[in-house]
């Protein structure tokens, strides 16, 4: 072999090698990637990563399954270039919301079928003006004048309104010229047979009328009380019999056989405690009736009396006065 022959192959070669390399080149920059549409819908843009809600999720590798051979036509090696790893990455905040989230109704809530009612409560005082009213309309009522109670030296007064054999009781105490109420009113009971004029044959009627308040007594402990007072014992009777001396009185006595229709006080449960009102004691009249008290009891009596609770007998008890003059209104 020549010199010169020599000398074209090794030129031949090195060209052979130049073109490879171009080819190579071209292969790797020109060649453009295409998936498939299967493959392009499971691939996840970078533009989208931070819009998915999960947590860090790494997708698997694609590989694609078709390459497009490069614009030039001439034979070259296929070079696959294999996609990175994409990371789906989600943020997730260092602090939860301290509150909870409140999802607001948009309909608006329908009025209530009913309306709340205004207070409707009295004062819990009553003023004095309001007060003196009260006793003056009571008084009128009663058929009774203020100027009678005054040219009486009344400075205490109960009035009691009936209705049926029921009644209502009030208590005032003149202070300073002026009517007050005690504000220990309460319910009570009358005569079964009502309140009216009260005879010796009908002792069932309470009497109508303003009348003196008498001594306190009781069966065992003495009540607290600015009255006069008297303990009832085994032997003390309130005498109503129209034949005796004692008529319409109270005596001690160990011979109940000469007292065959007086009452006999100490074994009457409603003589706990009570007080006397001043009905027919002084010049008596054996045709006006007997034994009129204010007592405990929760019935209309069969006597004519008044009866209220042991509670309220004990505050009208302990209210009332001896030097006050005190008188009691039954109407």
């Amino acid at each position: 072999m020549s010199a010169m022959a020599i000398i074209s192959g090794i030129i031949l070669t090195v060209i052979f090698f130049i073109q490879k390399s171009v080819v190579n080149k071209k292969v790797v920059t020109n060649t453009t990637a295409t998936y498939s549409e299967t493959t392009q819908q499971q691939a996840v843009k970078p533009s989208e990563i931070a819009t998915v809600p999960t947590q860090a999720t790494v997708l698997p590798t694609f590989v694609p399954t078709e390459i497009v051979s490069a614009t030039e036509t001439m034979t070259m090696e296929v070079v696959e270039i294999p996609t990175e790893y994409f990371t789906v990455k989600t943020i997730i905040p260092t602090e939860h919301p301290t509150q909870p989230i409140t999802q607001h109704s948009t309909t608006k809530p329908s009025e209530p079928d009913y309306k709340i009612p205004s207070s409707t409560e009295e004062p819990t005082e009553i003023p004095t003006q309001n007060t003196e009213q009260s006793f003056e309309k009571l008084l009128s009522r009663s058929g009774h004048q203020i100027s009678e109670i005054e040219n009486s030296d009344i400075q205490q007064l109960i009035i009691v309104d009936t209705y049926g054999v029921q009644a209502e009781l009030h208590l005032f105490t003149k202070k300073d010229d002026i009517w007050e109420n005690d504000n220990i009113s309460c319910d009570g009971f009358i005569g079964i047979q009502g309140n009216g004029t009260r005879n010796a044959t009908d002792e069932q009627v309470t009497p109508e009328g303003m009348f003196k308040i008498g001594d306190c007594f009781y069966q065992n402990e003495q009540p607290t009380t600015w009255l006069n007072t008297f303990r009832i014992t085994e032997h003390t009777y309130w005498i109503d019999d129209v034949e005796s001396d004692w008529y319409n009185q109270k005596i001690e006595t160990e011979n109940k056989e000469n007292l065959p229709t007086a009452r006999y006080m100490a074994e009457d449960d409603k003589y706990r405690y009570g007080l006397v009102v001043e009905y027919n004691t002084t010049s008596v009249d054996k045709e006006k009736g007997t034994a009129i008290f204010m007592y405990c009891g929760n019935t209309a009596t069969t006597d004519g009396g008044i009866a209220v609770e042991e509670e309220n007998m004990l505050q009208y008890l302990s209210c009332l006065n001896t030097a006050k003059n005190p008188h009691i209104i039954i109407f």
